[in-house]
């Protein structure tokens, strides 16, 4: 069996690439779940600066997004202690629901951000292998297009 990008298909994938990266992935909690397609079809379309952009924006987003939860780590954590320590000063306002539930956001922010930062690190070795990629070969053939007739 063989395959072939229809000339719409072709149209497409170069209108997309054509956008930037960002309309190359979805994202789903820090994860580019579809940037190996994007790096792939960047690829067949002989086109690696646009796998290397969508590296670098990728790298960029998970950087800003581990910024910003260790940020909110770091409030989560000011805030567990001052729980604490308003209920040791005082028993009646104790609230242990309220102090659980901010250290059960405190690790999940801690952990995002590592998981962000390590994602980040590791787009650093797709940089080296888009630039070590022998050029694509030619996937679907150069298509004529059809001669208008008059009726």
């Amino acid at each position: 069996m063989q395959f072939v990008m229809t000339e719409e298909g072709d149209k497409q994938l170069k209108a997309a690439l054509d956008r930037g990266p960002r309309q190359y992935w979805t994202q789903r909690h820090g994860t580019f779940d579809s940037l190996r397609r994007a790096i792939f079809l960047a690829w067949v379309a002989s086109r690696p600066e646009d796998a290397k952009g969508c590296i670098a924006e990728a790298v960029e987003i998970l950087r800003r997004k581990a910024g910003r939860n260790e940020l909110d780590a770091g409030d989560l954590r000011k805030t567990a202690f001052r729980l604490r320590d308003e209920m040791l000063n005082n028993e009646e306002l104790a609230d242990d629901s309220l102090l659980i539930t901010t250290v059960y956001h405190w690790i999940g922010a801690e952990m995002d951000a590592v998981e962000y930062k390590l994602q980040a690190e590791t787009l650093h070795v797709l940089d080296t292998l888009v630039a070590d990629l022998p050029p694509a070969p030619k996937i679907w053939p150069e298509i004529p297009r059809a001669q208008q007739t008059s009726p």
